[in-house]
């Protein structure tokens, strides 16, 4: 991507970021800030590291981006300065764009080989060429990038638990503060809800309604939408 945004999830490429290791190294239960002799920093801020990667000589790691660096509102927009240290020795700064918003749909491949966005059904499945979805059922849709939600989130903050009306700790709900369309078929969709997603880092669910006009396909255009203002900011195109 072209740019990132405060609290969203991103993947560094680089060279020399994983030397000696083959696979991938996962951070132990929640994200560290040094994993397998790397970190990460965003201005200055450590960034959570989800997983390090060394996998045909492509090397890899999967951050969150700290949500305290500030966003760029500028035009052109203004940069940070990224820099990754492995075993004490840093890279020279690399410069990256910072906005508030970079939304980004969670995809997987599917059997047929086309990459498609992950969506649960209400009961939990995997909506997929084998599970389709019918016209007016309500999914579930995973992304990053959507910026800062009511209450406000934290870097590596996993969804607090609160105490509801019968005494059971439940995920608070953290709502997505920005404006949100969701398309099926370059069609609008009804959007139910928006939040931070429960038990994960940097990412957030959105509940949405396919249309009930929506015409049967395997592969039909599926797009999320931040809508600031007058600007629309799409993410990926997905299916």
């Amino acid at each position: 991507n072209q740019f990132v945004s405060p609290c969203s999830l991103a993947i560094v490429y680089g060279t020399g970021l994983a030397p000696g290791l083959q696979g991938i190294t996962s951070a132990m239960i929640a994200p560290q800030n040094q994993v397998a002799g790397l970190t990460i920093q965003f201005g200055g801020v450590l960034a959570p590291i989800l997983w390090v990667a060394n996998l045909n000589g492509q090397e890899s790691a999967s951050v969150q981006v700290p949500c305290d660096v500030p966003a760029s509102t500028a035009v052109p927009p203004a940069t940070v300065p990224v820099v990754a240290t492995v075993n004490s020795v840093a890279s020279p700064p690399f410069a990256v764009t910072v906005l508030p918003f970079s939304p980004g749909i969670f995809q997987f491949t599917d059997t047929d080989g086309a990459i498609r966005a992950v969506l649960l059904g209400q009961d939990g499945s995997v909506i997929s060429l084998a599970n389709p979805a019918r016209p007016g059922e309500v999914l579930r849709m995973f992304a990053t990038g959507l910026g800062q939600t009511t209450p406000g989130l934290v870097t590596d903050e996993f969804d607090p638990l609160v105490l509801d009306s019968s005494d059971n700790w439940v995920p608070q709900d953290l709502a997505v503060n920005a404006g949100l369309l969701v398309g099926v078929d370059n069609s609008g969709a009804l959007i139910l809800s928006a939040k931070y997603a429960a038990d994960m880092v940097g990412v957030y669910e959105v509940d949405f309604q396919v249309p009930a006009n929506a015409v049967a396909g395997n592969s039909l255009p599926f797009a999320l939408v931040v809508v600031q203002g007058t600007q629309a900011i799409f993410g990926n195109a997905s299916l």
